[in-house]
């Protein structure tokens, strides 16, 4: 003789689906968990892999633009931004300097320059190499007997709001129509002899990419 089964009471079957229904809610809530952090990892990776490494001194390295290579001396960075490149020292102590490529004409220059024409117009070289709007009070400006040798000028300049500082402008032949400028400043105090020797540098090695 069989037994019918007895069906479960309905409080009970209630407390079964319950269950069930918070496993499921809990298996749902962990895949989404697992989802989230698989994608977080993934975005982690794929940045960690895409990031340039740091342009580090001394070494030969790009402009922005990639058009030039030029060395940098042990304890400077090369910085990209945007289509601007700016080199700057890792410990903070030197101002930034900033590198561009300038026409002869942006420059008041051609290549046959000489120490009389350097001397003659070292007031509009400055004027049209410094991005600031400033007013040139003195520059000097050591004239080499080789012309391929980049010459510096160390500019007291007045900014708009009256104060005086200074700034030094770097530059030398790239090619018979381009000059690579570099420029640092405005800043207060004189020019240390490791930032202009960083800057020849720079200008003195750089070299078109072919």
């Amino acid at each position: 003789m069989t037994t019918a089964r007895q069906s479960s009471p309905p409080a009970v079957r209630y407390r079964r689906r319950k269950r069930r229904s918070f496993w499921l809610l809990n298996l749902a809530i962990g895949v989404v968990l697992l989802l989230t952090i698989g994608l977080a990892g993934l975005l982690l990776f794929n940045e960690t892999v895409n990031e340039p490494e740091p342009m580090l001194g001394p070494g030969t390295f790009p402009d922005a633009a990639n058009l030039i290579r030029f060395k940098v001396l042990d304890g400077w960075e090369v910085i990209h931004a945007g289509t601007a490149t700016r080199v700057k020292h890792q410990s903070g102590t030197f101002p930034d300097y900033v590198l561009a490529i300038k026409q002869n004409t942006q420059i008041n220059l051609v290549v046959n320059w000489d120490c009389t024409i350097l001397q003659e117009r070292s007031a509009s070289i400055a004027q049209a190499v410094l991005p600031w709007d400033v007013t040139l009070q003195y520059a000097r400006i050591p004239c080499a007997e080789d012309l391929t040798i980049p010459t510096y000028g160390q500019l007291y300049v007045t900014l708009n709001d009256g104060t005086e500082q200074q700034a030094v402008v770097v530059f030398g032949p790239l090619d018979a129509q381009n000059w690579i400028v570099v420029y640092a400043g405005p800043f207060s105090g004189e020019a240390s002899p490791t930032l202009v020797e960083a800057m020849t540098e720079t200008v003195r090695s750089a070299r078109r990419l072919s």
